[in-house]
This record gives structure tokens, sequence and C-alpha cells, in this order.
């Protein structure tokens, strides 16, 4: 994994998979940040690709440990309606895989719109 900067926070992120491992204090200020503004188009096509996903659904994918204290994380959704499923260490981190963190964005800005 590689350190990326991501809306003004270092996270690390897979070049196989697309992946972000997140420390908790970033995810929040991530959650919070306006650094980037998705287009409609943007919006659009993020949600397109996550139509249909039920948030209520845990994925049936092999466990993730957590890259610090290599312990099993819990698949969690990340909020009902969502349509994202997070793997989370309570003490270090969450685990996104490649497009959760835009479809979480896109979410929350949906929500801050009604």
């Amino acid at each position: 994994m590689t350190d990326e900067v991501y809306e003004n926070q270092t996270v690390e992120f897979c070049n196989t998979c697309w992946g972000h491992w997140i420390n908790p204090t970033s995810f929040k200020k991530i959650l919070n940040s306006e650094v980037y503004e998705f287009t409609k188009s943007d919006k659009e096509s993020i949600i397109k690709r996550w139509s249909g996903n039920n948030s209520t659904m845990m994925r049936t994918s092999a466990d993730i440990n957590c890259p610090e204290c290599r312990e099993t994380m819990k698949q969690v959704p990340f909020a009902r309606g969502c349509g994202v499923v997070v793997d989370r260490c309570e003490q270090h981190g969450i685990w996104l895989d490649g497009g959760e963190i835009k479809r979480i964005q896109i979410y929350i800005d949906e929500l801050k719109e009604d």
C-alpha cells in the first residue's frame, strides 16, 4: 500500500484493488470535508454502480484482517440506505473497497441536500 492524500487527509491506497485504509480520525474529517465536489454526472455514475445494493446485506467475501493488529475486522453497513459495507477495526481504522469512499461521500451529500 502507498500513502495518498485524499480530501486533505493521508490515507493508505492499495494499487492492486484500489481500496483505502483510513484511520478513524481521517475518516471523520473526510466525511465532513467539502474539498471535492462531485458533479451531477459523477454522482449519477457512482450511484448507478451501486444501485440495487441492499445495505442490510453483508458481503460474502473473505474476512479481512486489520493491517495494523492483524485481527479480523467486522463487516458492518456504513449507514441504512447507503449500500456500503465497511470492514472496521475498532482500534485502528476502516477498510473501504475500491469506489466505496466516493459512494459514502455522495450518500452524505444527498443527506445534506434533503
